[in-house]
């Protein structure tokens, strides 16, 4: 019986979701309909917006007045996305941890990773798409968003997936510098965090290494002392 709820629960929610799914997919197809079907505002330069320009669409066939709105529809929802799989991709599997076997454990890793990939380039992507847009709150949310993922100067314990936000900053003020705007805060705090944490691994290991190099000095001395006793011994004997 109590297998049976849980059952019939399980199909409620998967309805339930799977409505929720429809009802959203048909807002966004209604909203990205009445969109394109609105007649672009051109300005003096007779583009869509005034002077924003998108890349070339030589190969699509895009038009400007068709990218912008669209980007404008799409770009809320796909960031929610991208942070909820970056969120739960941890490879740990939660609570089934440990009931999961290693090959379990370690596929649940490289899914994770390949998601967590995923997820990074759709943030490149649409930085880029909302830079040349113009759409300067769409291109700060996720610049943001990615810089909270990084988890630098929370304290935290840094996964993969950290490792790989902070890299993906870096590769856009890297290679995307002329696009981030007022976004390049995040890239230097980014920058400067990366600097403190390599400064205080450099002190952790000089320390280290001044350890070790004690410990081996420490162990000469034994050493020696304890060779020059057993020599004294052997004369005693000898004697």
């Amino acid at each position: 019986a109590a297998s049976g709820l849980f059952a019939n629960n399980y199909q409620e929610m998967d309805k339930k979701r799977e409505n929720d799914y429809q009802r959203e997919r048909d807002e966004i197809l209604r909203n990205t309909e009445s969109l394109l079907r609105r007649k672009p505002r051109k300005g003096k330069s007779g583009s869509f917006r005034g002077s924003k320009h998108f890349v070339s669409t030589l190969d699509s066939g895009l038009k400007d007045e068709y990218v912008i709105p669209m980007f404008d529809v799409t770009w809320g929802p796909a960031l929610a996305v991208f942070s909820t799989v970056i969120e739960s991709a941890n490879g740990t599997m939660g609570a089934l941890l440990s009931i999961a076997t290693d090959n379990e454990i370690e596929s649940a890793a490289e899914n994770a990773a390949e998601a967590t990939e995923v997820c990074l380039d759709g943030f490149s992507l649409a930085i880029r798409i909302a830079a040349l847009c113009g759409n300067d709150t769409a291109r700060c949310a996720y610049v943001h968003a990615l810089s909270n993922f990084s988890l630098l100067g929370s304290g935290r314990l840094l996964e993969h997936r950290h490792i790989r936000c902070v890299q993906a900053l870096l590769e856009l003020g890297l290679y995307d510098g002329e696009l981030l705007g007022s976004s390049w805060e995040y890239i230097f705090k980014a920058l400067s965090e990366v600097s403190r944490l390599n400064q205080v691994y450099e002190e952790g290991a000089k320390y280290a290494r001044a350890e070790l190099a004690a410990k081996a000095r420490e162990k000469k001395k034994r050493e020696a002392e304890a060779k020059r006793a057993a020599e004294v011994l052997e004369r005693g004997d000898s004697s």
